[in-house]
């Protein structure tokens, strides 16, 4: 082929490389150009005739080994010089390139024939193939020989960003596959698009996926020829160097060898000079890596950072999985799996649970059973995962631990005991408990045990499961909130798994690691079904817990804030204790449930259902500009307690200074006081007026009254007396709570001494203050 004929990038590297001549007279005297040009016309003129290509091919391999270091100057001057040319003018190249191979194949006939039915030219215009992607498109053998012979750039991209090759295997185009990778065409070229449509595949990838283990074969063993690239030895390297194709670089620097398996002169070539210089030519230290190391096709990434390996795994095809284990893929090579690096081919058999190949490459000596995900996962991990023993087994056959600590999900720091425990994997969990002997309290890396992460998942099934295997029901996992299983269901508000706890033994007044009881976050949730159930299995009503905002609260705090009027009734008929105070985070001051209500602005029906429900104002702070609802309920509140001659502490009396038509309010209650006293209650010597203002440990005597009760309870009530009667009842039934505590303890004492005597002993200080116990008195109604 004559110069002209040549494309004109390739004369741009001739001329570059006479000019430096030209220039350098130390250059030109440098030995080895004229056995390099010799050695490429000799190249160019091969095809001729095969039989004296062979012999020349059998000399010249004996001339290279004399002449290898001359050679590796002169093959270095020449990566350089196109490695220059090619960065310089990649436009101008592949512009001329292109129109120089139209320009060859528009004189041909049968290229005429070829292209009767094809697009339109505005068609070919927006279309990105090149010609060699357009012959390989059509079939068409002949026109892809033509192509080749010219020295064209076979791993172009065209639509898609698909090269020729990828192309062809896509089609399944076994002869087309064939010559281009006689021609060099790189297994491994990746797409470079950016669009969402693009799923990166490599022609290997591809071939993995469409389950041809023929042409994964072809692809991994089919040999270049290397006198088809000799023939337009320049060109071909300069498309070699700009797309990276190293096979091709390296078939080119062993001159006329047609040996593939050895690239020592090309190691030669590389050596004479630094990494420095190296550096300077463009070549990064992976890629020089590579030009002095084993070049391996079958371990190169995809885009999706998967090995071809991994791809054969996933789609379960063990012929295609055994024959590139063969070829030398790494085994234990990592991928991207669901956003997660690391994976290996064995993690990813076992969670498509493909046994057959889980075996095959157990059996591999190189498998490594103990490799962790980038969050740590191991094999058995994920055979937990997946609640497969006997996968399990088979792993722990070949040592694999099972005490390594990984994060899965969301949680971080657990085995694959307590993944099972998580993912709900009843069979491997009585695996490792009973075969493996595994600690069933044994923690995860936060310090909580298996229950904990079964309440989390709602596993009925597996908390029974653990709880008869001994698991500590009671735990608290001291790190971050520290909570028992108990506070998790009560969180999670799962009315089932808190039945399951508590009728299992579930400590309800157990605090959580920040101090918290179980019938706090049960307040928390409003869920009174909870709440009436941990109450009945002896919740401590008045409890204390910690928050954010206060130290010391009780449940009747958390349901103030809540605002929740029903929360507070239940609260109360049960035993809380409404003057309770907690210490403010922010203040520091000491506040009850009424200064909550009034400092949140909570509703007016609230504040006045604590006042109603006997909650001492005199406990209050004084607050200032407050909302005209409020005042109104504090002022009137006072104004009958002072009417009834009960204590008011000075400093609230300010509250009524400015007064509401304070007169007539007070009027209304002195005249109501005076009725209470006046009558008496039917069948008694005892007032309505006796009720309201005696002591707790007084009206502990009326509380067996029948027609006391009989009196209070009474519709009428709030008609005779609609100022107080609601405080008429809730000291009523105070004194009724107050009752029930010293029969409790009579009939304790009872139990424990046997003794009636103890009777005058409960009587006797039923007169000093006693904690109070829940006591079931419903009088929700008549509030």
């Amino acid at each position: 082929m004559s110069d002209d004929e040549r494309p004109a990038k390739r004369q741009r590297i001739d001329a570059s490389s006479d000019s430096e001549s030209e220039n350098s007279g130390a250059e030109d005297n440098v030995p080895g150009n004229d056995h390099l040009n010799d050695n490429s016309d000799s190249d160019m003129s091969s095809d001729s005739d095969d039989d004296n290509d062979n012999d020349n091919d059998e000399d010249s391999d004996d001339d290279d080994d004399m002449n290898q270091p001359r050679m590796a100057v002169d093959l270095f001057r020449l990566l350089a010089h196109a490695f220059v040319e090619t960065i310089a003018d990649e436009n101008e190249m592949d512009i001329d390139g292109v129109n120089w191979v139209r320009g060859t194949l528009g004189d041909s006939d049968e290229e005429e024939e070829d292209n009767k039915d094809s697009d339109s030219e505005s068609q070919k215009s927006e279309s990105k193939d090149t010609p060699l992607i357009i012959a390989v498109k059509a079939e068409n053998l002949k026109s892809m020989k033509q192509l080749l012979k010219t020295g064209v750039d076979i791993d172009e991209q065209g639509d898609y960003f698909k090269t020729a090759l990828r192309v062809a295997v896509d089609m399944e185009f076994i002869p087309g596959i064939e010559i281009l990778l006689e021609h060099g065409a790189n297994i491994s070229a990746k797409n470079t698009s950016d669009t969402i449509y693009n799923y990166w595949d490599t022609p290997l990838h591809s071939a993995v996926k469409k389950n041809r283990l023929d042409i994964v074969q072809l692809l991994l063993t089919k040999k270049i020829d290397i006198r088809a690239l000799v023939k337009n030895r320049e060109a071909v390297l300069s498309h070699a160097i700009k797309r990276k194709n190293w096979e091709i670089i390296k078939c080119l620097t062993r001159s006329n060898s047609v040996s593939i398996n050895h690239d020592n002169l090309f190691r030669e070539t590389f050596k004479n000079f630094s990494l420095e210089q190296l550096k300077e030519l463009g070549y990064g230290e992976h890629e020089i890596s590579i030009l002095f190391g084993r070049y391996a096709d079958i371990n190169t990434l995809d885009e999706s950072s998967q090995t071809v390996l991994f791809a054969a795994v996933e789609s379960g095809n063990l012929k295609i999985v055994k024959y590139l284990l063969e070829m030398g893929a790494d085994i234990n090579a990592t991928n991207n799996h669901q956003f997660c690096g690391g994976w290996t081919a064995l993690h990813i058999a076992i969670d498509l649970n493909n046994e057959e190949i889980v075996q095959h490459l157990l059996g591999n000596k190189h498998c490594d059973v103990n490799a962790k995900t980038d969050k740590g996962e191991t094999p058995l991990h994920v055979a937990a995962a997946k609640d497969n023993v006997s996968v399990a087994k088979k792993l722990i056959k070949k040592n694999a631990k099972y005490d390594i600590f990984a994060k899965h999900g969301f949680v971080s720091g657990l085995t694959a005991y307590h993944v099972a425990v998580s993912e709900n994997a009843l069979e491997m969990v009585k695996y490792f408990l009973n075969v493996l002997k595994v600690e069933v309290n044994s923690k995860t890396e936060d310090g909580e045990n298996a229950l904990q992460l079964a309440g989390r998942a709602k596993s009925t099934e597996m908390i029974n499961l653990l709880l008869d295997n001994g698991i500590n029901i009671n735990h608290v996992n001291e790190q971050d909130s520290g909570q028992t299983a108990l506070h998790i269901a009560i969180r999670l508000d799962d009315n089932e798994l808190v039945d399951l706890l508590l009728r299992r033994g579930a400590d309800v007044n157990i605090l959580s690691a920040d101090g918290k009881t179980a019938l706090y976050e049960a307040i928390c949730k409003k869920n009174q079904y909870i709440i009436t159930r941990l109450l009945d299995c002896g919740a401590d009503v008045n409890k204390k817990s910690s928050s954010n905002r206060y130290e010391g609260m009780t449940a009747i705090h958390q349901a103030t804030l809540q605002e929740s009027m029903e929360l507070i009734k239940l609260l109360v008929n049960r035993g809380a204790d409404i003057d309770a105070t907690a210490r403010s985070n922010y203040s520091f001051k000491m506040e009850s449930a009424i200064d909550m209500a009034i400092k949140n602005n909570c509703d007016g029906e609230l504040l006045q259902l604590l006042l109603d429900l006997g909650a001492d104002i005199n406990e209050a702070f004084v607050y200032k500009n407050l909302r005209d609802t409020t005042s109104t309920i504090l002022q009137q509140h006072v104004l009958k307690l002072k009417a009834a001659k009960l204590h008011v502490h000075k400093k609230h009396l300010e509250w009524i200074s400015r007064g509401i038509k304070k007169r007539e309010y007070q009027s209304k209650c002195i005249k109501e006081v005076k009725s209470m006293k006046k009558e008496k209650i039917t069948r008694t010597s005892v007032s309505y007026y006796d009720v309201l203002v005696k002591g707790v440990d007084q009206v502990v005597m009326y509380a067996e009254n029948k027609n006391i009760e009989k009196a209070i309870k009474d519709k009428k009530l709030a008609t005779k007396f609609p100022l107080y009667a609601k405080m008429l009842v809730y000291q009523f039934k105070k004194g009724q709570k107050r009752n029930l505590l010293l029969k409790n303890a009579e009939k304790k004492l009872e139990d424990i001494f046997g003794i009636q005597e103890k009777k005058l002993f409960c009587r006797s200080t039923s007169r000093k203050k006693t904690p109070e116990v829940s006591a079931t008195i419903n009088f929700s109604s008549e509030l």
